[in-house]
């Protein structure tokens, strides 16, 4: 099949971006299958020819004998997603004894503008660029569905006996060999910055664009990782040399946040959370997939690293009763825990949520590990420790905002994913723990996390989004809204709400950092308010007079910020460390907020401006405050620690106080997003089904919570309700995910 490469074509109301495989109808997302894109790619970029059945099996499935009943299932699942029929089709029409044909006029639109704007802006110097594409078909399973189990040895090699046809070697040597296209694709991939060490090279191993979380086996053979689909998050595995594939658990309502493979290679030890509960559960199950074990006594929240003997594994936890954040080493089912090291809250910190931010050295001399840190500012940096006595040095370099994903390159090299926030992107740097010198080794528009080496490659996931705005009508009577469309853009939108005169504000990384925009609410006029704000988390607008407070990063450290209602005249609202969130009340005369982030005891808080003074809400943990439309009531995320463990809703007097109700949660919730609905009755609240996001409407009298659907697909970063509660905003965010493989060159 030919490359189609950033091709993209539109007809009727469909439109079908080659680059970024995904079908849109009228801006809104519609699921397909690879397969499924794959043979609609074909037939639309073959418009109006006849092709037969045998060439479309060969173009769809190169070099595979694959039924002809096949064929007809995707064609059966092109109709249905297009809403086309056999008898009276508008699309794909059956030529009755010679095949298939695409009928409908298509228009060919070119490259997206983003596209464009990534050639504009993206300047980078590198030494040495190569870069390979081996993903060919991400439908390839394991023949048989077996797969013999690795030895004791660790030397795991699948054995799947799947090969790639000549047709996609083919291929994908052309776009290499393209000029023009080898520039952008290596814009796109992010090529390797390769300093004085070995040159490395970059290889996209998955398609799938819904990769998780990512490991590799000790011997460097097999990809172990989790996908987000419909109906949960499921765990694969994938051979790197033949691209065969298996799914060793199906889609569960969980997240998985930290995968590890013991050395031997037979077991893999799943860190998952359920979003109800306060602690993450550790678990252990065979490679290819079999009863599973929970390891006890450990609550990390993020992946175990294990010493090159098997026999010992560290790990983080989190101690919010202690305000602290701690390294441990524990045998492998959990016994004869030890502490390593502890970080004072407000001071010194380890990553614990999703991270693997610890990585025992080759030799098991040592641990290398990340750290946040608050001196005078506050940054990231890596620590080595030793796993006896606890006592450690700090390698050169820092200045990151943070870094959470550790691991060893080779014996003298540690390698980690770095993050700043303008932008707010991760990339992938080294480290030579003999002299210091520090690589970066992905510059790239792209982001990157999760990172795991072995023989001689790195596997790392990496992240491209897109995010848009869109406004549906809203009634509480409703199944399902229909939203529209208002903003589509590559890039972060994390925050929107509604201003005055029926504007609206967001926050967008359009213009390579993290600014306050402003849009008319049919998506017109949009301008940029700020320039420098650094923004960080949360905006709100006062109904008095339209300004803007936010969360802003200065110098490491998080503060609130407010500027007039045009952006104009920023300054900072208050000078402690780690505000964020913010939400005016009603009268324009307090600012509620939460003072804590990433491992430190969250706090309920609230500024007022007469008298320019902060109080606390509420003497216990609790997250994300919002203030009902009265002004009477604060709601905020706590854990009942005292009752189940669960995540709940509490409510308390707006002047403070202890909680006087409890609103549970009837069904798991990905994100802490609320809002308080303006009649005052319920806390909308959303959730996700998969990759398909939905709204819980939660009574603050305690009556049946209703669920929403059709909220849009991917990640629902924020959500905000027009001030007379008939109209809803809402921000999401889809991030295409898959894994790269980072090869030194032979």
């Amino acid at each position: 099949m030919e490359p189609l490469g950033d091709k993209r074509f539109r007809f009727g109301e469909f439109e079908l971006d080659c680059a970024r495989r995904s079908l849109t109808r009228e801006g809104n997302a519609i699921d397909l299958k690879a397969k499924s894109f794959d043979l609609l790619s074909i037939l639309v970029a073959n418009r109006g020819k006849i092709l037969t059945k045998n060439e479309l099996l060969d173009l769809v499935w190169p070099d595979q004998f694959v039924e002809e009943n096949n064929l007809t299932v995707q064609i059966s699942a092109l109709r249905r997603a297009l809403g086309d029929s056999t008898a009276n089709p508008r699309f794909i029409a059956t030529i009755p004894g010679k095949g298939y044909t695409f009928r409908a006029e298509v228009t060919e639109i070119g490259v997206p503008e983003v596209v464009i704007e990534r050639k504009e802006v993206t300047r980078i110097v590198r030494h040495e660029e190569t870069i390979e594409e081996i993903v060919e078909d991400d439908n390839a399973t394991v023949p048989g569905g077996r797969l013999a189990l690795p030895a004791a040895t660790g030397n795991a090699n699948l054995g799947w006996g799947y090969r790639w046809g000549p047709i996609a070697a083919i291929a994908t040597a052309a776009l290499l060999i393209a000029g023009v296209g080898a520039m952008l694709l290596a814009e796109r991939f992010g090529w390797i910055s390769s300093g004085t060490q070995q040159p490395l090279k970059l290889q996209r191993l998955t398609a799938f664009a819904d990769v998780g979380v990512a490991t590799v086996t000790p011997d460097g053979t097999i990809a172990v990782f989790s996908r987000l689909e419909p109906g949960g998050e499921s765990l694969w595995l994938r051979d790197i040399e033949t691209g065969g594939q298996q799914m060793i658990r199906q889609p569960d309502d969980i997240n998985f946040i930290g995968l590890a493979v013991s050395p031997d290679g037979r077991y893999i030890y799943a860190t998952t959370f359920a979003e109800n509960r306060v602690n993450p559960r550790l678990i252990r199950l065979p490679l290819l997939g079999g009863a599973e074990e929970e390891i006890a006594n450990i609550a990390t929240g993020g992946a175990v690293s294990f010493s090159p003997t098997g026999d010992r594994i560290a790990f983080t936890e989190s101690r919010s009763s202690l305000r602290q954040t701690h390294l441990y080493v524990s045998g492998p089912d959990g016994s004869d825990k030890r502490l390593i090291s502890a970080g004072n809250d407000g001071e010194r910190s380890f990553p614990n949520f999703s991270v693997n931010s610890v990585a025992w050295s080759p030799d098991g001399g040592t641990i290398a590990a990340a750290v946040v840190e608050k001196g005078e500012r506050s940054e990231s940096f890596i620590v080595i420790i030793d796993p006896v006595n606890g006592s450690e040095r700090r390698l050169p370099g820092g200045g990151w905002d943070m870094i959470d994903h550790v691991t060893w390159f080779d014996s003298g090299t540690v390698a980690f994913v770095a993050y700043t926030l303008e932008p707010y992107a991760g990339q992938i740097w080294s480290i030579s723990t003999a002299t210091g010198q520090t690589v970066r080794l992905t510059n790239d528009l792209s982001s990157y996390s999760w990172l795991a080496a072995a023989g001689g490659k790195m596997v790392s996931v990496q992240r491209n989004p897109i995010s848009e705005i869109a406004a549906a009508r809203f009634d509480t009577k409703a199944d399902t809204l229909t939203p529209r469309q208002l903003l589509k853009e590559t890039g972060y939108i994390d925050t929107v709400a509604y201003a005055s005169e029926g504007r609206i504000i967001y926050s967008s990384s359009s213009s390579g950092k993290r600014e306050i925009w402003r849009m008319d609410r049919d998506g017109s006029e949009r301008t940029q308010l700020t320039s420098g704000a650094n923004l960080a988390f949360g905006i709100s607008v006062s109904p008095r007079d339209g300004s803007i407070v936010f969360g802003a990063s200065e110098q490491g450290r998080y503060r609130l910020r407010i500027a007039d209602a045009d952006g104009k005249y920023m300054r900072n609202l208050t000078d402690a460390d780690d505000e964020l969130f913010p939400r005016f009340s009603p009268d324009g005369e307090h600012v509620y907020f939460q003072s804590g982030l990433n491992d430190r005891v969250l706090r309920a808080m609230r500024f007022s401006f007469s008298g320019r003074t902060t109080a606390e809400l509420y003497r216990g943990y609790a997250k994300f405050p919002i203030v009902s439309p009265d002004g009477g009531t604060v709601a905020f995320y706590f854990m009942d620690t005292n009752a189940d463990g669960l995540w709940k809703i509490g409510l308390v007097p707006s002047g403070g106080g202890e909680i006087e109700r409890k609103i549970d949660f009837p069904r798991s919730v990905e994100s802490r997003r609320m809002a308080w609905h303006p009649n005052g009755e319920f806390i909308g609240q959303l959730f996700s089904e998969g990759v398909r996001i939905g709204l819980l409407l939660l009574p603050v009298d305690g009556g049946p919570a209703k669920e929403i659907r059709g909220l849009g697909t991917g990640t629902g970063t924020w959500f905000d309700w027009s001030p007379d509660g008939e109209e809803l905003l809402i921000s999401t965010t889809q991030n295409t995910s898959d894994i790269v493989v980072l090869n030194r060159e032979q």
